[in-house]
Parts: structure tokens; C-alpha cells; sequence
């Protein structure tokens, strides 16, 4: 399906993100950088020329059609922007964005009618929560980075494991809704427990 296809760059880029932070804070780390960034513009490079089965990297970057099943997160976000400006202090509550939904997107999308996830964490807490939502999140997101950047600065491996995961954690809720998935977003904190634990 597309949103697979989709979640799966999406998790590469937060990957690829989480890596780059290793090589930020850990000199030794640093002399793969390189090759690595080689390797991924080669992989670039040949998912856009070769025959793939499937859309080029310009194609699936380029153009925002909003009721292509390609592009189906598009019409996902603005639902969720329009819930909270429709619902700007607390939201329309837990569980409202799929409630709603069929208000703020009457043609079914991708074959469904109903959506229960704004796939990005930032606009669905928005949706459902408002800003007071946006506002403990934020706090949340402070915290996890503030910990995990200090674990890291001390060169354990567990804190740069700390740093890369929450790094590749807050990329990823880009087109994700991570801790409405309790194994993962169980695993994710006992990984940053673990990694900022002193």
C-alpha cells in the first residue's frame, strides 16, 4: 500500500537522522559518516533511475495532490489542522479525530471512510488535545531530549543510543502516531530509561 511504502522512507530518513546524531556527538563514529552518505546517494540514485516497479524519489516528492492514494497523509494532516483550528484550546478530546473525521474528509480516502490517526503525531495532538495537548507534549519532548543529549555528551554507548532514538523517534511521528502503539512506544521509553539512566 502506499502508506506503507511511505511509512517506510519515513522510518529510513529517522534512521538515517538517528545515525547522523551518533556521528554528531561520537568522534569515532564520525569516519562512517561518509561512507554511509555515499551508500545513501547511491541507493538515491538508483531508486530514481532504475527500474524500481514502483515511483520514482522525484515522483513521490514532487506535487501535493491531496486525494491521490499516494498522497493520502496530506488529506490526513488537514483534517487534523482543521479540527484544531475548529477546536483551537482542548481539542475535539481522545478519540475525536476518527469521530470527526468523516466531517472533515467525506470522500473516502485510500479506501477507508474513517481514519482513527492523523499519521503525525504533532497534528493529531493538536486535533485531539488543543494547545493545552500541544503544550504537554511539548513538555514531554523537552524532557526526552534534554536527558537523552546529556546521557549522550557523557560517550556511553547508552546515551548515544538514547540521543539517536529519540532523534529518529521524533522524526518519525512526522507521518506517525507512535504512542497510540503501547509496544512501541513501551520499547521506545525503556530504551531512552535505559540509555539516560545514570
Amino acid at each position: 500500500s502506499a502508506m506503507v511504502l511511505s511509512q517506510t522512507r519515513m522510518a529510513l530518513f529517522a534512521m538515517a537522522a538517528g545515525f547522523a546524531v551518533v556521528c554528531l556527538l561520537e568522534a569515532r563514529a564520525r569516519k562512517w559518516a561518509l561512507l554511509v552518505a555515499l551508500a545513501a546517494l547511491a541507493a538515491a540514485v538508483a531508486w530514481e533511475f532504475l527500474p524500481t516497479g514502483g515511483r520514482s524519489l522525484s515522483a513521490a516528492l514532487g506535487g501535493i495532490h491531496p486525494n491521490s492514494p499516494h498522497q493520502a497523509r496530506w488529506a490526513l494532516w488537514d483534517a487534523a489542522w482543521r479540527m484544531f483550528r475548529d477546536h483551537p484550546w482542548t481539542g475535539a478530546g481522545p478519540g475525536g479525530y476518527k469521530i470527526l473525521f468523516p466531517s472533515y474528509h467525506a470522500v473516502p480516502l485510500d479506501g477507508e471512510a474513517n481514519w482513527g490517526s492523523a499519521h503525525n503525531l504533532y497534528l493529531h495532538q493538536l486535533a485531539e488535545r488543543g494547545l493545552l495537548g500541544a503544550a504537554a507534549l511539548a513538555l514531554l519532548i523537552g524532557v526526552l531530549l534534554r536527558d537523552a543529549w546529556r546521557a549522550a555528551r557523557d560517550g556511553t554507548a547508552r546515551g548515544l543510543w538514547a540521543a539517536a532514538s529519540v532523534t529518529a523517534f521524533l522524526i518519525m511521528n512526522l507521518t506517525e502516531t507512535s504512542f497510540q502503539n503501547e509496544q512501541f512506544a513501551t520499547l521506545f521509553l525503556l530504551s531512552w530509561a535505559w540509555g539516560t539512566a545514570d
